[in-house]
């Protein structure tokens, strides 16, 4: 397990984490996404991979998130890869 570079204590641990962010006036809350997580102090970092999907979620002009959910906050589960 790798040492967590925050705290330098804990170990970080693949989880499954919400990810919650304003966007455009909006909270938007991104449930199950995969993360590396600190069992000691929670700090949480994402691979390249799942933070691209997150950008293309919340940034692409297909306007895919607003099809994903309600207009004041929006409840999406993450379906990228792990």
């Amino acid at each position: 397990m790798k040492t967590c570079p925050i705290c330098h204590i804990g170990s970080m641990r693949k989880r499954q984490v919400t990810y919650t962010q304003m966007h455009e006036g909006q909270l938007v809350v991104i449930q199950r996404v995969p993360a590396l997580v600190c069992d000691f102090c929670g700090e949480k970092w994402f691979d390249t991979k799942t933070v691209d999907g997150l950008q293309q979620l919340l940034w692409s002009e297909s306007g895919s998130l607003e099809r994903l959910a309600g207009r004041h906050r929006q409840f999406i589960t993450w379906g990228g890869t792990d």
